[in-house]
């Protein structure tokens, strides 16, 4: 029996669209199980970053509401050192309840190493100048400005402001000199002294130089000497 073309090519496009249909069928699933896991990486990012900003107002809400420092910051440890480019220091405390608004680095410059040398005393609010600021440790940066500058001897503290606008030290805060940031040093002898040490180093050298030339000159000398008598010697015995 003869199949009719007609429904041999009816059946053939069925066959088709029912491939096509699962095709797309497939790919829908894909689709939305794509969407289902972006979606949930998402929700993941935003509670992430959720998290993170709570923490950082929860924090800032912490310093802010301890204004009067209670209990009492205890600093345990203070290390100061100029940065690598020398645009400022970088300032790394340790001790106990740092998370108080009234916390302050106190950085005292001294001009010059005479005793009664003048110096400039300047406050830096702590929360301000933090990098980082935790319970039991703080790091900081004060930039390098009118006072946190080279030339100078610089000490850093951490110092309470007071309900009067005073400052008192902190429990345990003993100031510490910054370390690669201190004043230049200043040759004591004066340039004339200078100038004559210059001049004693060159007739040095001078002397040097010719006591070399005078060894050479001998070395040579007596090479040639005893050249010269070997030769009339040797032309002695040849006429004998």
């Amino acid at each position: 029996m003869i199949k009719n073309p007609g429904e041999a090519a009816k059946k053939k496009k069925t066959a088709e669209k029912d491939q096509m249909l699962k095709i797309v069928t497939m790919l829908l699933v894909l689709l939305l199980a794509s969407l289902s896991v972006g979606h949930t990486s998402f929700s993941k990012t935003l509670e992430s970053a959720s998290f993170i900003e709570d923490e950082i107002i929860n924090k800032n809400r912490l310093i802010l509401a301890n204004a009067e420092c209670s209990p009492a910051p205890n600093i345990a440890n203070i290390t100061a050192t100029g940065d690598k480019n020398k645009t400022g220091i970088e300032v790394t405390i340790k001790g106990v309840n740092l998370l108080c608004e009234n916390l302050y680095l106190e950085v005292i410059a001294t001009i010059s190493k005479a005793m009664n040398a003048d110096s400039i005393t300047k406050q830096y609010k702590l929360s301000v100048v933090a990098r980082s600021q935790e319970e039991t440790q703080v790091s900081a940066f004060i930039k390098a400005d009118e006072v946190v500058k080279r030339g100078q001897d610089l000490f850093v503290g951490v110092v309470i402001l007071q309900d009067d606008g005073n400052f008192t030290e902190a429990a345990g805060s003993t100031s510490v000199r910054v370390k690669g940031f201190e004043a230049e040093k200043v040759d004591d002898k004066g340039p004339a002294a200078t100038g004559i040490g210059k001049l004693a180093k060159t007739l040095l050298t001078v002397a040097q130089v010719i006591l070399i030339v005078m060894l050479v000159l001998f070395v040579v000398i007596a090479v040639i000497s005893f050249a010269c008598i070997c030769y009339r010697r040797k032309k002695s015995e040849n006429r004998k």
